[in-house]
């Protein structure tokens, strides 16, 4: 009984005395297989760096933005894909080919969208969640 006061002592002490967000956090890819998260470091690592100014930028697709949070719940707001803004993605299409193709305009459409992200204060991590897989990030120190 003690042990168990104890550890959820500690768990209230942590989530009332948060770390502050930004920072740097390593994610992985996990994935549900018999009912648990099962980490899947075949696709590799991602990162996301949270700057104090309330700007991100983040490596698996080189999407970089606004991020702001309430409460758990973090949002990323794009405004850069692939280390260029929607309008220069644009006129890089004009410039090859005459015109943005749909798909590119699909694409821009799908990743400027904000992102929401989850905040676990318990396990210190960032979750992003998906239909079958979720992103876990854990803060590098």
């Amino acid at each position: 009984m003690v042990g168990f006061v104890g550890c959820v002592g500690a768990m209230g002490i942590r989530y009332m005395h948060r770390k502050p967000l930004d920072g740097n956090w390593l994610g992985y890819v996990h994935y549900v297989i018999d009912g648990k998260m099962v980490k899947d470091e075949t696709p590799g690592e991602y990162l996301i760096r949270l700057n104090k100014d309330g700007s991100y930028a983040e490596n698996s697709n080189s999407t970089s933005g606004t991020w702001s949070q309430n409460g758990d719940v973090v949002t990323l707001q794009p405004k850069r894909f692939a280390n260029l803004t929607p309008e220069e993605h644009r006129r890089k299409g004009i410039e090859s080919k005459g015109k943005v193709s749909k798909t590119m305009e699909r694409l821009l459409e799908q990743r400027m969208k904000p992102m929401k992200v989850t905040y676990n204060a318990v396990t210190d991590r960032l979750v992003i969640k998906e239909t079958n897989l979720e992103y876990q990030f854990v803060r590098m120190e």
